[in-house]
């Protein structure tokens, strides 16, 4: 699906063509991995490989790694800080920068089922500024929300857009379009900009403004 966004005709039989032995390779491994949490792992390595042998100095950039678990953490310090647990009806949370969704699969995980739904239609927000991980994480998140429910709900809640440059958005009624992502997109971040966020987690892009990437 990704490819057929981007490339038509000649160019994408040439890529195609290109990337499968490793596709295949990639696929045999991946066909031999059942359980969920194993398949969330394979890709989250797989993801962080490709961008760092790709482009590492994106990678950097975008703070490509990955963090153990912080969910429980974070449910703790709501509780001492606010009183509540980040599956209580009011604590609005966002994941800034969710690379390929790996914090808010988790919390889908770790939440109460009575609970989940909820949040998960009204409370649990997430941004991604690159296309590749914001369409992973779309599809990890719903996948993610699925095996626990036993049914499908589209994530309404993803936003592509850069969490550090979306100060004082508005939406003007203009069509937007990046890479077949149209107008609601736009709505989605008008509806995010009017939550009162309580909980921000996840990994976010320590180096994102950094013109000198040897400073960590």
């Amino acid at each position: 699906e990704v490819a057929g966004t981007f490339y038509t005709g000649a160019t994408k039989q040439y890529i195609l063509a290109r990337i499968k032995p490793y596709y295949e390779a990639i696929n045999a491994r991946a066909a031999q991995i059942s359980d969920h949490h194993e398949k969330q792992r394979f890709l989250k390595a797989l993801y962080g490989s490709f961008y760092k042998a790709y482009n590492p100095k994106a990678a950097d950039r975008l703070g490509i790694v990955y963090t153990p678990d912080m969910i429980e953490s974070a449910d703790y310090l709501t509780f001492q800080h606010f009183g509540k647990t980040l599956g209580d009806q009011g604590v609005e949370i966002l994941d800034p920068a969710t690379g390929t969704g790996t914090f808010i699969t988790e919390l889908i995980e770790y939440l109460p089922l009575q609970q989940l739904e909820y949040k998960y239609e009204h409370e649990i927000h997430c941004n991604e500024v690159s296309i590749l991980p914001y369409y992973i994480a779309n599809l990890n998140i719903e996948y993610t929300y699925k095996q626990k429910t036993g049914k499908f709900k589209v994530f309404e809640n993803i936003c592509f857009v850069d969490t550090l440059d979306n100060m004082g958005f508005e939406h003007t009624g203009k069509q937007l379009n990046f890479f077949g992502i149209v107008d609601g997109n736009t709505e989605r971040i008008t509806r995010q900009n009017s939550k009162p966020i309580m909980v921000v987690i996840g990994n976010p892009p320590y180096n994102a403004w950094q013109e000198n990437f040897n400073n960590q």
